[in-house]
């Protein structure tokens, strides 16, 4: 940490201003050390995060921000909160992330939503993915627990036609390769680990359904790369997911930890084609309207320009 805060630092001194997407603790403290002003990009919450992957905290996102805490977890917070209060702007990717900020003390002046959006892959990778007859289902995240993989092998069991491509990695790989074990799907699962964005490209190329089962999400960029291919999407009602996926228009939502409705969901999209089409022919629309690249970058810029000609 303090090696990083040295190489902020350094590399500072002569610039107008410092904009940090992650890192925030490393920037904020390089930022006072050499007075240079800072615009932090905010996209979740690092201290819940940490709390989580450590089995220090096992409850949702939410619950988190206003649960009783002790020595450890208050630690926590005022590592996540302290370099924010001495920021000059907060960028958030949605105004779900912008209510959590705010819950932190972070005066609601101060904090921007500027929504995340997709660069389209340019080059798509050969995919080495075997043949399969039926539908393929994709999920991009890290193995964590908050993202549900766990719910999408269980659902396979009854859809033997059916196979889930998983792209990431993490702590829970080995714990998901038992389970689909267990559940008798391992032929229908490919654990794909982390891929390179082409192939990721090859991936979304191949699939007839892209699903997100998370029980938190700032903003989903992985949702916004979904409907950019044209592949429908189920996702669940979690943090600021409602915001890209509106329900029967762009995608279907579906209530978190409800297997039986995620279920479904997937197998209304799988097996109606004409709800297929308008649903990515309407996200096609949103990515336009509201997601577009260029749009996310002026804004961005606008926001940090307007602190450094203050």
């Amino acid at each position: 940490m303090w090696r990083t805060v040295r190489v902020i630092a350094k590399l500072s001194r002569n610039a107008d201003i410092i904009y940090a997407n992650g890192l925030a603790f490393e920037s904020g403290l390089a930022s006072w050390i050499v007075g240079v002003p800072a615009v932090f990009k905010i996209v979740g919450d690092y201290a819940w995060e940490r709390a989580r992957n450590r089995g220090w905290y096992m409850g949702t996102i939410d619950q988190y921000q206003n649960a009783p805490k002790g020595f450890l977890l208050r630690s926590l917070d005022w590592l996540r909160t302290v370099p924010l209060r001495h920021a000059k702007r907060i960028i958030v990717p949605s105004e779900y992330l912008k209510r959590i900020v705010k819950g932190w003390g972070i005066p609601e002046g101060k904090i921007d939503v500027v929504y995340n959006a997709v660069e389209p892959i340019r080059g798509v990778a050969d995919s080495a993915l075997p043949v399969f007859c039926g539908k393929t289902m994709l999920t991009i995240c890290r193995l964590v627990p908050w993202k549900g993989v766990d719910s999408l092998i269980r659902i396979l069991a009854g859809m033997l036609d059916v196979r889930l491509l998983i792209a990431g990695d993490g702590p829970l790989r080995t714990e998901l390769e038992e389970l689909a074990a267990q559940t008798g799907v391992s032929d229908q699962v490919v654990f794909m680990g982390n891929i390179s964005k082409e192939m990721i490209g090859a991936c979304l190329r191949q699939a007839d359904l892209f699903v997100l089962n998370s029980s938190y999400e700032g903003l989903p960029h992985v949702v916004l790369e979904a409907m950019d291919a044209g592949v429908p999407v189920v996702a669940t009602d979690a943090g600021g997911t409602k915001e890209v996926v509106e329900n029967g228009k762009t995608g279907l939502l579906v209530p978190v930890g409800d297997d039986l409705t995620l279920e479904n969901a997937v197998r209304n999209i799988l097996g109606n084609r004409e709800m297929a089409e308008r649903i990515t022919q309407n996200a096609f629309k949103l990515l336009e309207d509201r997601f577009a690249y260029s749009r996310m970058i002026e804004l961005t810029e606008r926001l940090i320009v307007s602190e450094v000609y203050r």
